[in-house]
């Protein structure tokens, strides 16, 4: 995410959220807070999220699609329209793995920024 997208687009008005969730067995704020160097621009925001809600929420009201409990390692990528009211919308593209699907969300990136 840092190489691919962000150092990509180092003059894109762009906001990134990254919600660390306890998904695996070694998560933990601890491990969260040492991963939060590998994005350290500083248009990317770091929560940490204990009980999973975040991911529960998302997955019920955004992707449910989604076959799994909890969205996790994913993207929602969002663009100047979106406004939250009940849900935020409109949502321009999701992907799931964030870097499984990195070829996928440089498109969107591509054709919102051209750059």
């Amino acid at each position: 995410m840092q190489t691919n997208i962000l150092e990509a687009y180092p003059s894109v008005d762009l906001r990134v959220y990254v919600v660390w969730l306890p998904i695996l067995r070694k998560d933990s704020l601890s491990s969260a807070t040492v991963s939060q160097a590998l994005m350290p621009d500083d248009r990317v925001i770091h929560l940490w999220n204990d009980d999973r809600s975040i991911g529960l929420w998302f997955k019920q009201n955004v992707t449910p699609e989604y076959r799994g409990k909890v969205l996790w390692d994913a993207y929602l990528l969002y663009d100047e329209r979106a406004k939250w009211v009940k849900i935020p919308e409109p949502l321009v593209g999701w992907g799931r793995t964030v870097i499984g699907q990195s070829k996928k969300l440089k498109q969107y990136l591509y054709i919102l920024f051209g750059e």
